[in-house]
């Protein structure tokens, strides 16, 4: 059965998933929203929309949304009722009143809402445990120009944020979806704290996630290059396969 995919977003990730999917016998992106249609202007015309709305009457099996967390936002309302949901941007969920609705949305509909791990690691771990979990700290460094914030031109790595995960996603959305999962998997978006270090001397994005509870003392690091200003090299091959599993046959042997 050949699965019906509508993308929200043509960014970095959004092209990437376009042309992995494009070599996939099963799963076609029919559908993709992009307001800046020079990003789309070698695809088909009948698969260029301008905008969300457009979707509504379109056939989907998954919407998918890899834009930003504004538009996720804005254009739920506009996603087909007989669609499942694959949220990308992760921070849009720090908003209580846009948690809620989703979460109606999934209830109101009977389809799922998705949530991938991107650039993070060791998620299934974290939601396993967290009863056991008490602390959970995730630190982010990157250059200054990813934060999108001047360099000071001291040449020294420097703190420009330390507080809740929900402030920081307010404060850096496009910069902490690993946060957002974390406190998702976890303990929640007040009980995990958030650091962002702005480190003029590196030109890769690391997360270092330190996790304490009852028996248990875990530190996860993740080190990759930047591919676009905001994105690592491992997190669009991880949405792929993210989505990939969400149709999988479930035939063989499975890793849960």
């Amino acid at each position: 059965m050949m699965v019906k995919i509508g993308l929200i977003g043509f960014g970095f990730i959004g092209q990437y998933l376009y042309k992995a999917m494009s070599r996939d016998e099963n799963i076609r992106i029919t559908a993709i929203v992009e307001p800046d249609q020079a990003k789309t202007g070698d695809l088909p015309e009948h698969m260029r929309l301008k905008r969300v709305s457009q979707l509504k009457n379109r056939n989907l099996d998954l919407v998918i949304e890899v834009a930003n967390s504004e538009v996720v936002k804005n254009a739920l309302a506009d996603i087909p009722d007989n669609a499942m949901l694959l949220i990308g941007s992760l921070t849009s969920l720090a908003d209580p009143g846009f948690f809620k609705i989703v979460e109606e949305r999934s209830r109101q509909t009977g389809k799922p809402t998705y949530l991938p791990h991107g650039a993070i690691l060791g998620l299934d771990g974290i939601l396993d445990g967290k009863e056991l979990i008490e602390s959970v700290k995730i630190t982010t460094r990157k250059p200054p120009k990813s934060l999108n914030i001047p360099d000071n031109g001291t040449g020294e790595a420097r703190i420009v944020f330390e507080g809740t995960t929900r402030e920081a996603c307010f404060r850096f959305p496009r910069n902490v979806n690993s946060h957002a999962a974390i406190a998702l998997a976890g303990i929640g978006f007040d009980k995990t704290c958030s650091f962002i270090i702005s480190d003029p001397n590196v030109s890769t994005m690391t997360h270092e996630v330190e996790i304490e509870g009852n028996g248990l003392h875990w530190v996860i690091r993740i080190e990759s290059s930047a591919q676009s200003q905001v994105t690592g090299a491992y997190t669009p091959e991880s949405f792929y396969r993210s989505i990939k599993r969400i149709f999988d046959s479930g035939i063989g042997m499975q890793i849960i």
